[in-house]
């Protein structure tokens, strides 16, 4: 088999942004470093629930890329299809990024 002939574009980044779902780690993001190393240049935000301990600290160093949501409020809307309500999952986050 020879070489496909289709050529692939580059995407055009400026209609996207990245969210990285984060708790507790406002001095660790990995993923942040990694993307600026890989040259991304778009926007990009951190996505903390409200009850987040260092919430204060993620604002001081990242401003107004931090977004908040209420986890009460999506343990409500979805079924983690357990007997126990359990807050310490990300897929509250993965739920409230669809609405910030």
């Amino acid at each position: 088999m020879g070489r496909s002939n289709v050529k692939s574009k580059k995407p055009n980044l400026s209609n996207y942004a990245i969210f990285i779902l984060t708790h507790k780690r406002p001095t660790q993001q990995i993923t942040i470093a990694t993307l600026k190393k890989a040259g991304y240049t778009g926007d990009l935000y951190l996505l903390c629930d409200t009850d987040d301990p260092t919430l204060k600290e993620y604002k001081k160093l990242y401003g107004d890329a931090v977004k908040t949501f209420d986890k009460s409020k999506y343990v409500k809307k979805f079924d983690l299809m357990t007997n126990d309500v359990k807050f310490n999952a990300v897929v509250y986050a993965r739920n409230a990024v669809y609405d910030v």
